[in-house]
């Protein structure tokens, strides 16, 4: 490997040296084609990245064996991050309750944003209506999306980055965005652990875009998983947006023509357009398209407060610790890279995207100004492709007495976390058995909806306070409305409709009982004699029509007991 050698392009014009490795020389200076680096060359940014040609053409590294002990190393790893998420053994989330009774409505027919409304793109709605038809209304049917679309994100990642760094940086550094994963999931089932899949796949499908520039159908492919990423959260498309922003920044550098580049870009709007157009239609057939706008887009445009990019990126990093401190090295050399290579217009495109990527991963979470944990879950693309450079530096110096022990490596690893995690396999082997033979008990029982099978009857409706709709999905018991969420609502032009029609809901069909979670959630106790002052003490937006409901509550409700420190309210019959 040349001593000053940087990085290989694609779309630069790179010497090949006698190993089949495209070399860059700094100020026209060729290095040897082979030999050891010298230590300060590893920390010079983007000098070993191979040619994809050269990185898949290595004896040994694609052997069927070593593959697959690489996929179950990778199997292993997702199901003890998932292990947080485990039904049998953690308690149903609020936004993954409310995600799940929505695709509860959607299963039985029903539309979301008409019989349960949640201001979210329906891309989750549909995931979770699938594993919970799968799962036969099990929670581990959801479990299930989830454990197939994070294995399908590690798989997609580890081609897009074993396709430029070589095999073992890249499983290295997917465990790395795995065990961040792991520090920001709270439970799971969120929009952005869904999106993981589709930006991976966008990642990969840019890797092969590099190869071959002017194809249609990469970019219509690369359009799909833009689309289908923003019906999960449009907040989720980081790496799609980087990736046509790189490809505009080629053209303004000159090191690609402009009209293929257009042909792409319009193929790429068009595979984005399909799965937008497809969930349109349906709604449409179902006369609920504008009310699939209104929940979708309209009311997000206004959700949250002042944007916090600061805020965001010092969340972020505090959250991941370490492994951002490796990413931000991989992204300072990834920069680097880029600007020696600029006047020479022979920008490595995925270098480019590393340092574009992080910019727009932080300005987007940090748009809401809430900055919430489970935001920094679609950092994780550029987090595992930062921390594959440099342990692709690190590594360079291990690979020609290590190439024989991979295969072992690979086996040893696998054995190693199967060890480790044996109770935790051994658990989820038992309930898998018993999830096929429909026998035992095969999730968390909780005390609330427990509670609330015992005292209402199927067809009655359950109201709980504070929007935890988590509750009536364990419970099987309907709220009396669509606007569960009501209370937490913010300040919009279509706050007052919403509020109006959860207030004229409630009156015309009273809930059995009414779970008070107040203490729970940003919303007032049922037993405050002025909500509205107890809003606008704390600075939060006050819904309309506040006092009316806690009048027809006071009016209408008797306490009757407390379960698991939560009041139960039962309807004066």
């Amino acid at each position: 490997m040349p001593a000053h050698a940087e990085y290989c392009s694609p779309y630069a014009g790179n010497a090949t040296a006698g190993n089949g490795l495209e070399v860059v020389t700094l100020g026209g200076r060729r290095g040897r084609a082979a030999g050891t680096p010298a230590f300060q060359d590893l920390l010079r940014p983007g000098r070993i990245i191979p040619t994809m040609s050269e990185a898949r053409s290595r004896p040994g590294l694609r052997t069927g064996l070593q593959q697959v002990l690489i996929v179950l190393l990778l199997a292993l790893a997702v199901l003890i991050v998932l292990n947080q998420a485990n039904p049998l053994t953690t308690r149903l989330g609020r936004d993954s309750g409310m995600y799940a009774y929505v695709a509860s409505h959607l299963m039985r027919g029903d539309t979301p944003y008409l019989s349960a409304w949640e201001h979210k793109p329906p891309g989750i709605f549909f995931i979770d209506a699938l594993g919970l038809s799968i799962a036969r209304g099990s929670r581990w049917g959801i479990w299930f999306m989830e454990f197939i679309f994070l294995l399908g994100a590690a798989l997609a990642g580890l081609e897009a980055l074993k396709s430029r760094f070589g095999t073992w940086p890249a499983v290295l550094a997917s465990l790395a965005w795995l065990g961040g994963l792991s520090l920001v999931l709270q439970g799971g089932n969120f929009t952005e652990e869904y999106a993981l899949l589709f930006s991976f796949a966008s990642l990969w499908l840019f890797t092969l875009i590099m190869e071959r520039p002017d194809s249609i159908w990469l970019h219509a492919g690369l359009g799909l998983a833009f689309g289908c990423g923003f019906l999960t959260r449009p907040n989720n498309t980081g790496v799609q947006a980087a990736i046509i922003l790189i490809e505009v920044l080629l053209v303004i550098l000159k090191q690609r023509p402009w009209r293929p580049t257009l042909i792409g870009l319009i193929a790429t709007g068009i595979g984005l357009a399909i799965p937008l157009i497809g969930v349109s239609l349906y709604f449409a057939s179902r006369n609920a398209f504008q009310a699939f706008l209104d929940g979708a887009l309209i009311f997000g445009l206004y959700y949250g407060g002042q944007p916090d990019v600061a805020g965001a990126l010092l969340g972020g990093l505090q959250r991941f610790g370490l492994i951002a401190g490796v990413a931000l090295v991989g992204t300072w050399m990834a920069f680097d890279g880029v600007q020696q290579k600029a006047r020479e217009r022979a920008v490595d495109p995925l270098l480019l995207w590393m340092c574009v990527d992080l910019i727009l991963e932080v300005v987007l979470s940090g748009l809401s100004g809430r900055s919430y944990t489970h935001y920094f879950i679609s950092w994780l693309p550029w987090m595992g492709a930062a921390c594959a450079l440099p342990l692709r530096q690190a590594l360079h110096s291990f690979r020609k007495w290590g190439r024989p022990l991979q295969t072992g490596a690979a086996l040893a690893s696998v054995l190693f976390a199967a060890w480790a995690c044996w109770s935790m396999l051994a658990e989820y082997g038992r309930t898998f058995v018993q999830l096929a033979a429909q026998r035992g008990l095969v999730q968390r029982q909780e005390v609330l909806p427990a509670y609330v099978n015992q005292r209402t009857q199927p067809g009655d409706t359950v109201l709980v306070w504070g929007g935890d709709a988590g509750i009536n999905f364990l419970s099987r018991r309907d709220a009396p409305t669509a606007q569960v969420a009501y209370g937490l609502l913010g300040p919009s032009p279509l706050t007052e409709r919403f509020s109006r029609q959860f207030i004229e809901d409630v009156v015309s069909d009273p809930p059995a009982l009414i779970l008070d979670l107040a203490s729970l959630n940003d919303v007032p106790p049922l037993t405050a004699t002025d909500p509205e002052k107890w809003f606008a003490s704390r600075g939060l937006h006050v819904a309309p029509y506040m006092r009316e409901f806690f009048d027809f509550v006071h009016a209408n409700y008797t306490y009757t007991t407390e379960v698991a420190g939560v009041p139960v309210y039962f309807f004066n019959r």
